[in-house]
């Protein structure tokens, strides 16, 4: 499948796809996307209420070697009236909370600290502290953080963590940040570096 046939396809449906159920129309969207690029992946809002448009975000998991490709699609996208199309996660903040497998996290209620990278100062890693987890090996804990990290910053900014652990509940001291600062660190980290 060509990047045009993927738009042609959605063109031919996309009256039946606003319409669809959130992760039916995500499982039929990216099952073709993945032809033209298996590194991709798709989000989707919910069926829109007029004038809203239906959100379809194409995404590259915060890796870095498929942005271009992202972008490349959407920068070839119809206009579709009930539709904006968007390539990668923009910043949405942390107002939000996650479930995964019973595991709830809020995550506004997250802290980091930076990490040092001794061998190489423009690594930038962070550790992030969740409140609301009581074990340091829950691998759900690994499934969220960069659920929530690529939501709350963006995939773009996320993709310039090079480490991120976690660890259940509070830290220890009052020297961690707020989450909601993450964005502005990362940002600060890469000019600092010379990185941007």
């Amino acid at each position: 499948m060509t990047i045009d046939e993927f738009w042609q396809w959605m063109s031919d449906s996309s009256g039946e796809l606003l319409e669809a159920d959130g992760q039916a129309l995500a499982d039929e969207v990216e099952q073709r996307l993945r032809i033209i690029d298996g590194r991709l992946g798709v989000e989707v809002s919910g069926p829109p209420q007029p004038p809203a448009s239906r959100e379809l975000i194409i995404t590259a998991w915060s890796e870095p070697a498929a942005f271009a490709s992202a972008r490349e699609i959407v920068a070839a996208a119809p206009d579709l009236a009930g539709w904006e199309f968007l390539a990668l996660k923009p910043p949405r903040g942390f107002s939000f909370a996650i479930d995964i497998d019973g595991l709830h996290i809020d995550a506004s209620e997250l802290q980091f600290d930076p990490l040092a990278a001794q061998e190489n100062p423009k690594l930038l890693g962070i550790r992030v502290y969740v409140p609301s987890a009581d074990d340091d090996h829950d691998e759900r804990l690994g499934r969220a953080l960069p659920l929530i990290l690529e939501t709350g910053i963006g995939e773009e900014a996320a993709a310039q963590i090079d480490h991120a652990d976690f660890v259940a509940g509070a830290p220890g001291d009052d020297k961690a940040l707020p989450i909601e600062q993450l964005l502005p660190y990362v940002q600060w980290h890469r000019k600092k570096h010379g990185l941007i």
